[in-house]
């Protein structure tokens, strides 16, 4: 039985060989996405699988209020580990990690710049049981002159030998290896080495800080342990008491102020099976958190193309049903049942999503490699998991495209079917032309969105951004004596040919660092939480162009410009209600002293178009002397006239006299860097044209096949139109005009649709375009184009055929 289906099936792929190719190459391309998309969720899954504690284990996150913008970050102050440990008897023990580190790395005839070493309590390894290839996990922290590394840092350091014992150094430290780790499988938290953290000394100098969040915190707690009712109890005992309450009292503020003031911090529990994709904040320990948001949106699209694939199996089965309505109708009249005519149909359908598949794997092979670059991943189309994602793949493509042609076929009745044509049902025809429409309804959403993407992505490249960052390097600093060396380069380094400028501040765009406080003015008692502030150098306002709208910049010959004078920007004058903000004073909590406004400096963009333009007070180093300890940037103004050399030249000076030998040379162009803020945007962008694309096509290639299927089951009537004189344009009508009314009918159904998705997707943006008419009008005009371009070929091929063929025996 099975060998006379398969004979059968390929005798009908044989006789309806461009309908079958038709299908085979709509559903390559869906089953494509799938597989690719597939891979990656696989990947992202995989973190952390391995862990026998993953289920429980949980990084504590906090939730920050800036400017208006809810943030989770994966830090947390000293003292909370501790505490947490000390009153909830669920939670059996804390591990506490910083910020992955960089430095030179040095053994007895080896240095090298290596990444990613991390400091983290001597219990690391109980909440990370890494692989030890070399010693034992135990005890292999406890020596603050320890040092654990990966199988990467020994292949690198000791050409893959034992190292355990021997003494390296990075920077001026020296350490003795005590042992050396292999990650079982991805890790959110993967460093290439680990150091013992000091934790008596953290506890002696930061025990009583709660105001300041600078460590990762990891829980292990009890199993079945409700987290949810754990974060509710730890933000209540620990955080508003220690946090938060004495804080609002020292301010003369109810707590209810001080939150709507400053925030809650609010405690997410994140546990690490999820973390992920699923978690708040990140994890600390240099994890990074996995692009959900991106999945969904390639999961989504890429069964929408699916969808469509299957759609026009459907609607070319159940179109060119007719050619097999006899052979159902022999079929039952010799005694075939219903249910096996169901199964025979489903397995013809099985081989030809079989064979697609083949087709797809090979496709989702040439195209890997740009998919891993596209995503930053590194994915294998061959590995334990995917073969039970394609076997899904099979038999839902098989269901969903084999099922309803299935039994729209064996449904004929056979008295009727061998009595003659039954082509014209009603209820087919209704069928087809929803799923058509369906097609056409997908492909203009993926063509109005793409252009609407594009509008909101030229608009922010071409955005007046405030500041000019072109021909600007931002260079970074290697660790401490972060000011000493920007000194030396301020003066030094103007001596290179090519070398315009040399400054430095907080405010870099897209790099900007965060120090932040209350301002309160003492004319309108007005307070403002500042997310940023900019400390600077002089030249920095000059450097980037920036605009003073009112008043003046600081300049170093008024001594008073490094005490008490600042600048703001227009959002923080608008914000403090001050109208004339110049020779205003007001109060900044990170110094005691009095500020008085000598100038407002035009908003800018710092972090891009998703985040409202924040408050920002601009001053002086020395105004706040601190600041300097965290300079990060020395900015670097170019000529572009033999940009190259230069270059060259400030690269070779940076390694003989800035960094120790060894670090490498690493400079970011400012407007380069700014961009970045939005690549996601871009990529977004890309992806849409890509599926537009696809799903025209796919839309098309289905259209050209019912159109071909109606051309031919209707010759008899078009070679008498021909024979009566009728011209190819009146064919087009004939034929086209059901099709067109469909594809209105889809636009008119598609515009509320996309117009609701787009003003969801640009609610992201604070800076965004208002969607415009256009994108729709075009977007009708090229789908009725390519119609009529389909339906013109068509008729123009029925044109050609000779009206003797069909009318010989009338």
């Amino acid at each position: 039985m099975i060998q006379n289906w398969i004979k059968i099936a390929f005798r009908s792929y044989q006789k309806n060989l461009l309908f079958t190719m038709i299908n085979i190459l709509g559903l390559t391309i869906g089953m494509v996405g799938i597989i690719l998309v597939s891979l990656y969720w696989n990947d992202e899954l995989a973190y952390n699988q391995w862990n026998p504690n993953k289920d429980e284990v949980y990084a504590v996150s906090h939730r920050f209020n800036w400017s208006g913008k809810e943030t989770y970050l994966s830090s947390s102050a000293v003292p909370e580990g501790p505490a947490i440990r000390e009153n909830f008897p669920e939670v059996e023990d804390f591990m506490a990690c910083s910020w992955l580190n960089n430095g030179i790395v040095s053994t007895g005839n080896k240095s090298m710049f290596l990444e990613d070493y991390l400091p983290a309590t001597s219990n690391f390894f109980d909440f990370f049981p890494f692989e030890f290839l070399y010693g034992t996990p135990k005890n292999s922290l406890t020596d603050l002159q320890s040092i654990v590394i990966s199988e990467d840092w020994m292949n690198q350091l000791y050409d893959g030998e034992n190292p355990v014992g021997e003494k390296l150094k990075i920077g001026e430290k020296e350490y003795i290896i005590k042992g050396v780790y292999r990650i079982p499988g991805v890790s959110s938290v993967a460093p290439k080495a680990v150091i013992p953290m000091d934790w008596n000394k953290r506890i002696s100098e930061d025990g009583d800080n709660w105001r300041t969040y600078q460590l990762g915190i990891y829980l292990k707690v009890r199993k079945r342990t409700d987290a949810k009712a754990l974060e509710e109890k730890i933000q209540k005992e620990i955080i508003l008491k220690n946090a938060v309450e004495p804080f609002a009292k020292s301010q003369n503020m109810t707590v209810e102020e001080y939150i709507s003031n400053n925030g809650d911090a609010l405690t997410s529990l994140d546990r690490l099976s999820d973390i992920r994709l699923f978690g708040k904040g990140p994890g600390s320990g240099g994890a990074i958190k996995g692009n959900i948001n991106m999945l969904y949106i390639l999961t989504g699209l890429s069964l929408l193309i699916m969808i469509l694939s299957a759609f026009n199996y459907i609607n070319l089965a159940t179109a060119s049903a007719v050619k097999r309505a006899k052979e159902v109708g022999v079929r039952k009249s010799l005694g075939a049942s219903k249910a096996k005519l169901i199964f025979q149909f489903i397995a013809e359908n099985l081989i030809v999503c079989l064979f697609s598949l083949l087709l797809a794997l090979a496709v989702s092979e040439i195209l890997l490699p740009y998919f891993n670059d596209y995503f930053d991943k590194d994915l294998k189309l061959y590995n334990s998991k995917i073969y039970l994602s394609l076997l899904i793949i099979l038999i839902v493509t098989t269901l969903i495209s084999g099922l309803i042609p299935a039994i729209y076929l064996s449904n004929f009745q056979p008295l009727k079917v061998l009595k003659g044509n039954f082509s014209r049902s009603r209820h087919g025809v209704v069928i087809r032309n929803s799923l058509l429409g369906l097609q056409f309804l997908v492909s203009l959403f993926f063509l109005i969105a793409g252009l609407v993407i594009y509008l909101q992505v030229r608009f922010m490249a071409n955005k007046d951004l405030g500041f000019k960052g072109d021909q600007i390097i931002a260079v970074g600093f290697s660790g401490g004596n972060a000011f000493k060396k920007y000194e030396l380069v301020r003066q030094e380094f103007k001596k290179i040919p090519g070398v315009t400028e040399v400054s430095a501040g907080f405010q870099v765009p897209a790099m900007a660092n965060y120090v932040g406080n209350d301002a309160k003015s003492e004319k309108t008692g007005k307070t403002v939480d500042l997310a940023l502030s900019g400390a600077m150098d002089f030249d920095f306002v000059n450097m980037l162009n920036l605009q003073i709208v009112d008043g003046r910049n600081l300049s170093e010959k008024f001594a008073s410009d490094t005490i008490s004078n600042v600048l703001v920007n227009e959002t923080l004058a608008k914000q403090l209600n001050l109208s004339h903000p110049v020779g205003e004073k007001f109060h900044y909590n990170v110094t005691e002293k009095e500020l008085e406004i000598v100038g407002v400096v035009k908003d800018y963009y710092v972090y891009g178009f998703q985040t409202e333009i924040e408050p920002v007070i601009y001053f002086h180093w020395n105004t706040v002397p601190w600041t300097k300890d965290q300079l990060n940037y020395v900015l670097i103004k170019i000529s572009p006239d033999g940009m190259d050399k230069t270059l060259d030249e400030i690269e070779k000076r940076w390694k003989s006299e800035i960094e120790p030998e060894g670090y490498p040379f690493q400079y970011h162009f400012i407007d380069q860097e700014f961009a970045n803020t939005y690549k996601e945007s871009q990529r977004q962008q890309n992806l849409f044209f890509l599926l537009t694309i696809i799903a025209i096509s796919i839309a098309l290639l289905g259209l050209f096949g019912l159109i071909s299927l109606v051309t031919e089951q209707r010759m008899k009537e078009i070679s008498i139109r021909k024979v009566l004189g009728a011209s190819q344009n009146n064919l087009i009508r004939l034929i086209g005009k059901q099709f067109l009314i469909i594809g209105i009918i889809a636009f008119i159904v598609c515009v509320p649709i996309t117009y609701y998705l787009l003003q969801k997707w640009l609610e992201d943006f604070a800076y965004r375009i208002e969607i415009p008419v256009w994108p729709f009008a075009f977007a009708l005009v090229l789908l009725l184009v390519l119609m009529l371009l389909i339906i013109g070929i068509r008729a123009s091929y029925a044109m050609k055929v000779s009206p003797v063929k069909y009318l010989k025996y009338e």
